[in-house]
């Protein structure tokens, strides 16, 4: 039997997750589709004839009301793959939605901005700190800051500076937050985790603390935060010297999530409690009659 190609295997997951989905065009009508292509301001459907054979029909952006999909596998494999601190598998996974949707990007209904913002995630997980950044730049260039994915993109860009620190990083925070008329729990999470930082970064360790932990407490459907907010906590009972939680948050970080990124770069983080533990009594202040 012959093995299947990678780029195949991608080729087949596309095919099935976009499958029965549909254009909704303005004067109503309801165009399913597995693929298209675009070609200047025209959206193109490969669509099958009667006597065999297919045809494309084109349909004027213009026309399109919006894009009734839902969330395509790739998006949710390419998540997964990221708490395996896989991001070159993942990126590789997203590459037929962001092709499919990327000419579309504008349309409601698109799912071009769901998979850059996995993508930047993965440049980020990956290293490259700059990719990151300028797909951001690229969501938020199509979607303001009051919108999801503007919101998130521009967070998340937030959390890669390292010009915003303490004050100026909660300040920031705070006019993403002020833009957003209604937060989606996602981006909830995401404004308490970067507001969670900011306070640590003022050494205001038990406040961040508390609002680390309210992230695996009230958001625990947002799996994407739920290590990072884990080691954050844990870090921050270390700043206090609360060796007991940091053991527990560390050991939970491991237990939990054993694949994810963020246990990856806990290494130090394990090997300075350890030192912590084993260090010797202070016996200073004793005095000797």
């Amino acid at each position: 039997m012959k093995a299947i190609l990678p780029t195949a295997i991608f080729a087949l997951i596309a095919t099935a997750s976009l499958h029965s989905q549909e254009l909704v065009l303005k004067d109503g009508r309801r165009i399913p589709f597995a693929t298209f292509s675009v070609s200047g301001a025209t959206l193109r459907v490969p669509t099958d004839l009667a006597e065999g054979g297919k045809m494309e029909v084109g349909y004027p952006l213009s026309s399109i009301a919006t894009i009734d999909a839902e969330e395509p596998a790739e998006i949710r494999s390419a998540k997964s793959l990221l708490g395996e601190n896989k991001p070159a598998e993942a990126r590789a996974m997203l590459r037929p939605v962001l092709q499919l949707y990327g000419p579309v990007k504008d349309l409601p209904g698109q799912w071009w901005a769901e998979a850059a913002l996995v993508q930047a995630d993965a440049l980020r997980i990956s290293g490259d700190r700059s990719g990151a950044a300028q797909v951001y730049d690229e969501i938020t260039t199509h979607f303001p800051v009051d919108t999801q994915p503007g919101a998130l993109a521009a967070l998340r860009k937030l959390a890669l500076s390292d010009q915003l620190h303490g004050v100026k990083l909660s300040e920031s925070v705070t006019r993403v937050a002020e833009a957003l008329k209604d937060p989606d729990p996602h981006t909830k999470a995401e404004l308490k985790f970067l507001t969670a930082r900011a306070l640590s970064q003022q050494d205001r360790f038990r406040e961040a603390a508390e609002g680390f932990l309210g992230i695996r407490v009230f958001y625990p459907g947002v799996k994407e935060l739920q290590a990072a907010a884990t080691l954050e906590a844990a870090r921050a009972f270390f700043q206090m010297d609360d060796l007991k939680w940091t053991a527990f948050y560390l050991q939970d970080l491991k237990s939990l999530y054993p694949a994810s990124p963020e246990l990856a770069a806990a290494k130090d983080d394990f090997a300075r409690l350890e030192r912590r533990q084993n260090r010797p009594a202070d016996t200073s202040s004793i005095q000797t009659k």
